[in-house]
Formats: C-alpha cells, sequence, structure tokens
C-alpha cells in the first residue's frame, strides 16, 4: 500500500480483513500527510432521499457527461454499503439525510474535520494487523512482463535504499494541489502517484480538469486555506466597486444558496472570481456582516483560526480572496475493481480519475475514497492470495536518490519556481501561449535539474518530490494543450465554449521518453 490517507487505510483495512499481510508505506508518519484530514468530513451518495439513478445523474452532470459509466455505475451502486462498511469498523459516521453524511464528530479541530477519521482509520488498520513502514518514498513500481512485484523505495531519513516485494501493490498516494503556489492541500501532496504509473507506462486520463475552490484568503499574514461557499448566504462578496457579481450569477443560473454553489457549480465560480481578477480588479468577501454570535458554529471557526494573533473579521473588515488548487478530478485510469492495466497494480482515491469527468460534486471525493478504497483492497488481497509466486529478474538493486550534490540551489528554491509557473500557466484560466510557455520549461527542468543543496534530510524529501512534481506538471499542461474548449473546471480564455466533438476523455502518457496525448472513443 503506497499511502497512508484516508484512500491507503481503507484499503489496507479491506485487504487486512480478506486475510492479507498488509505494509503501508507512507514518505511521513502515517496519516500525516492526508488530504482527507484536511477535507470538510462531508459525503454525497445515494441514500432513501437521492436514488442512484438521481445520484449517477448528478454526477454526471456536474461532470459535463465526462463520467466513466462502468465506474459511475458501481458507485451509485456500492456506495451506500461502503460507507456502511467503514461505519461497521468503528468509524464515526453519521448520516444526515438528504444524500449525505458526515465524520466530522471525531474531529478535533474545524479546519481538520476529517482528521477524526483518518485517527481512527490509522487505530483499525493496526489493530488488524497491518504493518507501517513510515518516512519512506516509493521511487519506483518493480513492473516486469506486465506485471507488480513489488516496489523500491529510499528512506529520506536516512537515504538508505529498500525493495520490497508483493503480490500485489495499491496506489493511494492522492492527489498534486502542491505544483501550484495557491493550494489548500497538505505539503506532501505532491502527485508521486501520477509519476510512479507514468513511468511504469500507465496513462493518466483527464489530468487538465483540476477543481480551484472558489474562495481562499488571499491577504498577507493569513494562511492559503479555503473559505467554505455557504459563507456566501452570511456575508457579501463583491468586487471593488461593491456589486455581487457572482450573486448575480447565482440567480441567473437558479441556485439558491452557497450550498449549491458548493455541490454543484464550484468550477463557475471559480472562473467568474478568477476573470475579475486577471481583469485587474479585486474581490473582496466581507466576513464583517456576520454576526458576531455566530463565529462560534463549526464551518465559520475554520476562517476564524486563519485569523493573525488578537485580530477579529469584525475589526479587520473585507478580506481580500482568490481561486485554490484544491483536487484533480483525473488520474491514473482503473476499471470497476479499482485494477490498473498493469497485473496485480491497483489504485484508489484522488490519485485515480474517472468518476468525476470535468468537475466534482461537493462531497463526491469522500465517496469515492471510501469506495475506490474497500474496492481496491478486496481485489488487491483476493488476487494476492490467489496468484501462484513468480520469480522477479532483479538486475539492478534499489534506486538510489540519483540526485546530484553540490553548491546549487535548495530543492524548496526549485519547487517553488514550478509552483509559481504552474500558478500563472496552469490556473484557472488557460490559453494556448501561457501553456506552452509553462510546457516548455518544465521540460528543461525534467532534461536537467541542476545540482542541489542536500544538506538535511528534508533537502532529500524535498528533490524527490521535485521529480513528481515536474511530471505531475506536465501531464496537466499537455492534457490541457490539447483540450481546445472550455469544459467544467477547464477553462481556455482562447476556446471559451464547450466543442461537442471533445465530449470524450483524454488519456495521456510517456511513450520513447515524450509526453503524448489522445482522445478516447465514449
Amino acid at each position: 500500500m503506497i499511502g497512508s490517507g484516508g484512500a491507503g487505510l481503507t484499503a489496507a483495512i479491506s485487504s487486512a480483513e480478506e486475510g492479507c499481510s498488509v505494509t503501508v508505506l507512507s514518505k511521513t508518519a502515517t496519516g500525516a500527510a492526508s488530504a482527507t484530514s484536511y477535507s470538510s468530513g462531508f459525503f454525497t451518495f445515494p441514500d432513501e432521499d437521492l436514488s442512484a439513478g438521481e445520484y449517477r445523474d448528478l454526477v454526471r452532470g456536474v461532470g459535463k457527461n465526462l463520467s466513466r459509466e462502468d465506474l459511475l455505475e458501481a458507485l451509485g451502486e456500492q456506495a451506500r454499503d461502503c460507507l456502511l462498511q467503514l461505519r461497521s469498523w468503528g468509524a464515526t459516521l453519521r448520516f444526515l439525510g438528504g444524500g449525505h453524511a458526515t465524520v466530522i464528530d471525531s474531529a478535533r479541530v474545524p479546519m481538520t474535520s476529517g482528521s477524526g477519521l483518518v485517527s481512527e482509520l490509522r487505530e483499525i488498520a493496526s489493530d488488524k494487523g497491518v504493518t507501517f513502514l513510515e518516512n519512506v518514498f516509493v521511487t519506483r513500481l518493480l513492473v516486469e512482463g506486465g506485471r507488480v512485484f513489488g516496489v523500491d523505495y529510499l528512506d529520506w531519513t536516512t537515504g538508505e535504499a529498500g525493495r520490497l516485494f508483493s503480490k500485489a501493490v495499491i496506489l493511494a498516494t492522492g492527489g498534486a494541489g502542491q505544483i501550484f503556489l495557491r493550494n489548500d492541500t497538505p505539503a506532501r501532496v505532491t502527485g508521486d502517484g501520477y509519476a510512479l504509473a507514468l513511468e511504469s507506462g500507465l496513462a493518466l486520463e483527464d489530468m487538465e480538469f483540476i477543481q480551484f475552490y472558489p474562495l481562499g484568503f488571499d491577504e498577507p499574514r493569513f494562511p492559503c486555506w479555503m473559505i467554505r461557499l455557504p459563507v456566501l448566504d452570511l456575508a457579501r462578496l463583491t468586487d471593488g466597486s461593491g456589486r455581487e457579481f457572482l450573486r448575480e450569477e447565482m440567480k441567473a443560473r437558479g441556485l439558491r444558496d452557497g450550498m449549491a454553489v458548493s455541490l454543484f457549480a464550484r468550477d463557475m465560480a471559480a472562473r467568474i472570481i478568477q476573470e475579475k481578477l486577471a481583469d485587474g480588479g479585486e474581490v473582496l468577501l466581507h466576513l464583517e456582516d456576520i454576526e458576531r454570535s455566530r463565529w462560534g458554529e463549526w464551518d465559520l471557526r475554520k476562517s476564524l483560526g486563519c485569523y493573525p494573533h488578537g485580530v477579529t473579521p469584525w475589526e479587520y473588515g473585507p478580506v481580500h480572496v482568490s481561486p485554490l488548487a484544491h483536487y484533480f478530478s483525473g488520474g491514473v485510469a482503473i476499471d470497476a475493481r479499482a485494477s490498473t492495466s498493469i497485473e496485480g497494480l491497483f489504485a484508489a482515491g484522488e490519485v485515480t480519475g474517472g468518476v468525476d469527468g470535468a468537475s466534482r460534486v461537493g462531497g463526491n471525493a469522500l465517496t469515492g475514497m471510501v469506495f475506490s478504497g474497500i474496492t481496491a483492497g478486496r481485489g488487491a488481497a483476493r488476487l494476492a492470495l490467489s496468484a501462484s509466486p513468480r520469480p522477479f529478474k532483479q538486475g539492478e538493486g534499489p534506486r538510489k536518490s540519483g540526485f546530484t550534490r553540490g553548491r546549487g540551489p535548495s530543492p524548496r528554491v526549485l519547487k517553488d519556481e514550478i509552483k509559481r509557473l504552474n500558478q500563472e500557466c496552469l490556473g484557472p484560466l488557460r490559453e494556448e501561449g501561457s501553456i506552452l510557455r509553462g510546457v516548455s520549461t518544465l521540460e528543461e527542468y525534467r532534461r536537467s535539474l541542476p545540482a542541489m543543496t542536500i544538506e538535511k534530510p528534508t533537502d532529500l524529501l524535498e528533490a524527490l518530490e521535485l521529480r513528481s512534481l515536474i511530471l505531475a506538471s506536465l501531464a496537466v499542461g499537455y492534457s490541457a494543450l490539447s483540450r481546445e474548449e472550455s469544459r467544467g473546471v477547464h477553462f481556455r480564455t482562447d476556446h471559451p465554449r464547450e466543442v461537442p466533438g471533445f465530449e470524450r476523455p483524454q488519456e495521456v502518457r510517456i511513450e520513447g521518453g515524450r509526453f503524448v496525448t489522445r482522445f478516447k472513443d465514449r
């Protein structure tokens, strides 16, 4: 199991229940880098109030008809049972009705509403005999003859390389929000799974579709953190002249409140806000409008925790906001069993693609995480228990870091350069010239990384992540370049409309050392 967030831990528990010996490899302390912890703790899924058919229609509609039907069918049929399974393990899950559930009751603080779930899953996995190998970075999938045999890894705290053989491997490494300067993801969410997949010959699908959360603090001394969209019902969002431009668009589209925007129209809201900023304007959220007595409510406490010490919303006045990279709708191509095209290799969570299409329904990330985690865990365990041993031609030993150490920039400096580049060239608004500039510069980094100053263990970790950032960024860039239309969260200012001929998923892979893209038939 590569990854120890919500998807990895769910998959580990599911595999252990099947009778498998399970090892979870994590590049941090278990669960410490999990986007699940940063989530709202909110699920959207079919229940008594939202039929499976209605749920599929909702996901398909928000995803602009790019959701894979095999995955969507399986998710619609099995999501509720998967959540019941989660609760039966001992996770604190409360069903709310109306097609929703929450895990916030186990969270210690509002800012990390999913952290309680991750802690519970870690304890459940440990009780079921799962082994944890921490502070290791997986550098390669051992693939031979179309089958995976295990992984190479590097302990970044010591620099020692290791190899672990396995009959099945599950990728559960999360997304790549850290390729952008402005994001609301944990610092270690750097696209490692995307890089491993690409280097193993796998295709990624729909990588151009990155959801940017519309409201994020953009003030000096404030953290880069999202502000939940239901706040729109309590506080005005205006441009510099005081015009409530987003409220006008909500009325025109029949979106009754901020929750409706959060569930169904994050793409629209992020685009409109970014357009306002691109024109040289400012976007202000008037949090001072909210009555003082309401700041004890769960969602508002998240925002209150972002204010500098001693500063209050009602004294500070309006805050500048702008979109934040939030979620990757695309990723590793899997089937309804969470299996990839490499025998024995499965994938779960945000690292996968196919369910959401061009945008994601609010609350569907955690639903998909649990579904794919349980599905991958069961599938991997059953394959491992039934598979006969096969020799692996070891060839070279475990891969070393491969970085040139010397007098040069620190890996952190190079990562920041790439983040700024991606923010400018691959952000919420895109056009051919800027995409080409981004891809060209990224290819230069890919061909020839400079010697880096690696003085301490965290420098080595940053250097390892740098490779992931570059490959994930290129996958996004080439995919965005090929999709000459605007659809969902992918908006091209030079191609501002949906084009029927592009109502197809797109895959990107590395062939002969070059990135290639192609649109797939439905």
